[in-house]
């Protein structure tokens, strides 16, 4: 079974919000919706306090398929590209490349 990062909270009848590693503020929005063919659909959206800036991530048949697509929490903490001189340097360490460049 995937991973949960955090809830699924029903808002209103077809209506949920997906909460990550910041439990005040959602990640996504999903909401149930009927195609013509009357099957049940789930829009993903991703979450803003704005609704009018919430775009559209993806179209699921299962409430589950809908909110295990939205992002989990992040490994590295936002920085330059390619990650911080100290990440780069971490790597290196751990497949043993010495500060030559060369396999240790």
């Amino acid at each position: 079974m995937p991973r949960q990062y955090g809830p699924i909270i029903q808002i209103e009848t077809d209506t949920w919000i997906v909460m990550r590693e910041v439990l005040s503020s959602p990640k996504g929005i999903i909401h149930r919706v009927t195609d013509v063919s009357g099957a049940e659909r789930f829009l993903l959206m991703r979450w803003t306090a704005a609704p009018a800036d919430r775009r559209l991530v993806g179209i699921y048949e299962t409430i589950e398929a809908a909110a295990q697509a939205v992002p989990g929490p992040t490994t590295r903490v936002p920085g330059p590209p390619g990650g911080s001189p100290a990440d780069a340097a971490a790597d290196m360490r751990r497949r043993g490349v010495t500060g030559t460049g060369f396999p240790g």
